[in-house]
């Protein structure tokens, strides 16, 4: 991500995944290497289904900081 603003816990972010899908994930807290959080939207899910990531909605996951592409919604 470009360092034009850092992202806080409660923050929507659009990244990118190894699965070759985009999905808009809010941020829990911050780890070494990027941050946990859950997926928000329901075609996101999907596309990660599609390509063999068995996720839920309820499901905590990890985005790394070179993922993530851009804040969507500051919390």
């Amino acid at each position: 991500m470009k360092k034009q603003t850092s992202p806080k816990p409660g923050d929507i972010i659009l990244a990118d995944s190894f699965c070759d899908c985009k999905v808009r994930v809010v941020l829990t807290r911050e780890e070494d290497g990027g941050w946990w959080g859950y997926i928000t939207a329901a075609e996101d899910l999907k596309c990660l289904r599609t390509n063999e990531v068995k996720l839920t909605k309820s499901d905590e996951t990890f985005v790394f900081d070179f993922h993530i592409i851009k804040i969507i919604q500051k919390s």
